[in-house]
């Protein structure tokens, strides 16, 4: 009976230990732990650039043809003689650039420099004339403008200040041998702009309020002549075309 019970308990023992051979380990991986000075910082978009504000103003530069003359009244003893029909008119050219700020809804203040030239001639009382005359002008002016009208066309108004830059003057008269030709012309000039336009498009009329000749010239002309010039105003027409920026 003990021999029976000893090999029980062997036997038992023998059956035990190829489970436990078979059971498997339990193993924990060690995980890395993130401390305070390891914490992963988010990463920040790129900082995307600053754009300029965009300019209220535009740009344009402008080109055209000029047509001027000049008007004036001839004064001698009781005699007075309007010129305007014994003037001939000059075609010329304008260029420049101009510069536009709307503001409102329908209105922009409009201005910039261009340089034109103007001229006249003249043949009478045996006296011949050819004037040309280059002036740099600066208009300031109010347009406006309708852009969701039916047909968009524009009007402006304003003054114009200009400055002559050089002239020429050939005159053939029997008194004419002392006068200075090339700078017949007053320095400093002011006017009257008045315009229309469509698109790019723009014809303005232009009148001075101020006399083309200098008063040298007029002098001189008095005292060759006997006959003194009086409202010598000079006024012209634009047909130009400006491209906008």
């Amino acid at each position: 009976m003990f021999r029976i019970g000893i090999l029980l308990l062997f036997g038992m023992l023998c059956a035990a230990l190829p489970a436990a051979a078979q059971a498997p380990e339990l193993t924990l991986d060690q995980l890395d732990v993130i401390g305070p000075d390891r914490q992963q910082e988010p990463e920040m978009p790129p900082a995307a650039p600053k754009e300029r504000p965009a300019s209220p103003w535009r740009w344009g530069i402008t080109a055209g043809y000029q047509h001027s003359t000049t008007n004036w009244l001839i004064v001698g003893g009781d005699m007075t003689i309007n010129m305007r029909d014994q003037v001939r008119s000059h075609p010329g050219f304008t260029v420049g650039f101009n510069a536009s700020l709307p503001f409102g809804q329908v209105w922009s203040f409009d201005t910039g420099a261009n340089v034109s030239m103007w001229g006249f001639g003249y043949d009478g009382a045996g006296t011949s004339i050819t004037c040309t005359q280059y002036v740099l002008a600066v208009p300031v002016m109010i347009t406006f403008f309708e852009s969701n009208a039916r047909i968009p066309v524009f009007l402006q108004a304003g003054l114009q200040a200009g400055i002559t830059l050089f002239g020429t003057q050939r005159l053939e008269a029997a008194w004419a041998d002392g006068i200075d030709g090339r700078s017949p012309f007053s320095t400093a000039s002011c006017g009257l702009v008045l315009g229309i336009g469509y698109a790019g498009f723009t014809f303005q009329f232009l009148q001075n309020f101020t006399n083309g000749w200098s008063r040298g010239f007029l002098h001189t002309w008095e005292q060759q002549t006997g006959q003194t010039i009086t409202q010598q105003l000079q006024r012209a027409y634009c047909l130009t075309y400006t491209y906008w920026f």
